[in-house]
């Protein structure tokens, strides 16, 4: 059962239930809202994915929205990074999910990306 609800002037609240749950923005917009089966919302032209350098073994950057496990990681250099960009939608996050390896060392850091993804 899908927990999506609606409020005012055209705000949604996703509730978060579980990990790849349907309850949140990349399956909206993958959805076309609901419209569409699922295709990935980074193909469609919804969301950006950048990145510093992938390694040779990795999916492509687009895969980190799928909705299944992969194996997504840059080149083992310091100071990587990839980002996360949504496209004419702006949002209040309060929970993500990401899966990694628990040998690795990781940092995320949320800030307004705009300048990135326009």
């Amino acid at each position: 059962m899908q927990t999506l609800e609606y409020h005012t002037k055209g705000l949604l609240l996703f509730v978060y239930s579980y990990d790849f749950d349907i309850n949140d923005v990349c399956h909206l917009l993958g959805t076309n809202k609901g419209e569409d089966t699922w295709q990935n919302p980074a193909l469609r032209g919804d969301i950006r994915v950048l990145y510093s350098s992938l390694a040779a073994d990795s999916k492509h950057a687009h895969c980190v929205i799928g909705r299944e496990l992969i194996h997504f990681v840059t080149d083992p250099k310091k100071q990587s990074w990839f980002v996360i960009g949504l496209k004419n939608i702006k949002i209040i996050q309060n929970h993500y999910s990401l899966k990694f390896r628990q040998l690795l060392f990781v940092v995320f850091v949320y800030s307004q990306m705009n300048d990135l993804i326009n």
